[in-house]
């Protein structure tokens, strides 16, 4: 059994450009999950979304969700390592959209590209304002704690 560590957790996070998003959606109340780009600062994970997409429309009705953020894969001898023995972990909490520079700028220094799009008017920035972070490293490492020991968390 692996041992996964604030550190390591807290590594995994903030190497990640990309996470699954869930939301539950709007219309149906069954859960959604779709790919986008992250960055994760001190206060949390966050997402530049369209309001064309079925996770804004979601999370403006009901802003809970979560971020899953999975260990890049490697090769073992030329093949695919299965992502279920990595390491990976979920951030649940709150979404919430955000205007603040800081977190602007911090996400195009990661993503320049978005810089082509986030001026258009349906793009906006979105904290994730986590309580829980529910990580595993593999079969049977398995640990749930509270956001404030890996994140800044004003109250």
């Amino acid at each position: 059994m692996t041992s996964f560590t604030i550190d390591e957790i807290k590594h995994l996070l903030k190497q990640s450009s990309s996470a699954s998003l869930a939301s539950l959606q709007a219309s149906s109340n069954v859960a959604y999950a779709s790919l986008v780009n992250v960055v994760v600062d001190e206060k949390g994970p966050i997402v530049l979304i369209s309001d064309l997409a079925w996770h804004t429309k979601n999370l403006r009705a009901q802003p809970n969700g979560s971020l899953l953020f999975v260990e890049q894969s490697a090769c073992d001898n030329g093949s695919l390592v299965d992502p279920l023995e990595g390491k990976r972990a979920t951030v649940l909490g709150k979404f919430i959209q955000t205007t603040e520079p800081a977190a602007r700028d911090f996400y195009l220094d990661i993503h320049r590209n978005a810089q082509n799009f986030e001026s258009f008017t349906d793009f906006s920035y979105w904290r994730l304002v986590p309580h829980t972070v529910h990580a595993i490293a593999g079969f049977g490492a398995i640990t749930t704690i509270n956001a404030d020991e890996i994140f800044d968390l004003v109250t």
